[in-house]
């Protein structure tokens, strides 16, 4: 994650183990793993957030495109053949 060896990691706990003391050492460590913690709660959120944007998105795209594809008009193309709806709502073919 940040590259750090053993010598590194060593070095910088032998510091916090002599400025903060060993008495107050635990308390540091857990209040140090709940920020952690904190802090990845707070990504998983976000990123889940940009997850479902996207798919909403996604699905928008898909409804509109199957709106345009159901629509009959659009796959009528020959100039013979006109569409009509009735007031009962039923499609009727006639020919011109």
């Amino acid at each position: 994650m940040f590259d750090l060896g053993w010598q590194e990691l060593f070095i910088i706990g032998t510091v916090t183990l002599i400025v903060v003391g060993p008495k107050d050492l635990p308390k540091l460590l857990n209040k140090v793993g709940k920020v952690f913690g904190k802090i990845k709660q707070v990504s998983r959120e976000f990123y889940d957030q940009i997850n479902e944007t996207a798919e909403i998105e996604e699905l928008n795209k898909l409804k509109n495109n199957f709106d345009k594809h159901i629509d009959l008009e659009s796959y009528v193309k020959d100039s013979d053949i006109s569409v009509g709806v009735k007031k009962d709502s039923k499609v009727k073919l006639k020919k011109r």
